[in-house]
């Protein structure tokens, strides 16, 4: 009876021990992996950072344009002149 005890508690320990190896296999596997993924992910924010600044530049671009049309205009210069006076 000690004996089937014996046997089946080793068995059971074996097979645990198998397991939680496995598991911590697949832990390490996952883990070692897992920052190419980050990196992946942070590659496409960047990129999509890049983008959307690129986007506001160009829009900022088109405002200083348009002021400095509108500054150096004559009609601008007039009614500075008629503002100091």
């Amino acid at each position: 009876m000690e004996t089937d005890l014996f046997k089946f508690t080793l068995v059971l320990v074996i097979g645990v021990s198998v397991m939680v190896s496995e598991m911590y296999k697949q832990y390490l596997r996952s883990k070692t992996r897992q920052p190419a993924c980050d990196a992946k992910s942070q590659l496409n924010a960047d990129s999509q950072l890049k983008t959307e600044l690129m986007a506001q530049n160009q829009a900022l671009k088109a405002r200083v344009e348009v002021l400095e049309r509108l500054v150096t205009e004559d009609s601008f210069e007039l009614k500075q002149q008629f503002k100091h006076l």
